[in-house]
């Protein structure tokens, strides 16, 4: 009995016409949605360039960047050519190439 009422009711609801808006609340609504699309359209512009705030930081930045990374890949090619002539020129002083000699060192009991 309780779904009948109630059915009845959404019945009359829905067969109820409803008044049409005011012209004033139709231009108001449509206005408010021109200026929320342009909002939107200027909050992607500023976020843009808000992301880019100046080309002359961005290029410094740049410059710093490739200046730093190719002094540093000097330096670390100099070093690393540092240190295998270090390694040549302490290999000759103690003179490590007596072992590669054969005549001096001889394991596999050959006699020439």
């Amino acid at each position: 009995m309780k779904q009948n009422d109630f059915d009845q009711i959404i019945r009359r609801m829905k067969d109820a016409t409803v008044p049409d808006c005011p012209p004033s609340l139709e231009n108001n609504v449509l206005r408010r949605i021109r200026i929320t699309a342009d909002e939107t359209t200027q909050s992607i512009s500023e976020w843009l360039f808000g992301l880019v705030p100046q080309p002359q930081f961005i290029l410094s930045a740049v410059a710093l960047t490739l200046t730093v990374s190719l002094g540093s890949t000097i330096i670390s090619t100099n070093l690393q050519a540092d240190v295998t002539q270090k390694k040549a020129l302490a290999l000759t002083a103690l003179d490590f190439d007596v072992f590669q000699d054969n005549d001096y060192l001889n394991l596999n009991n050959d006699n020439p």
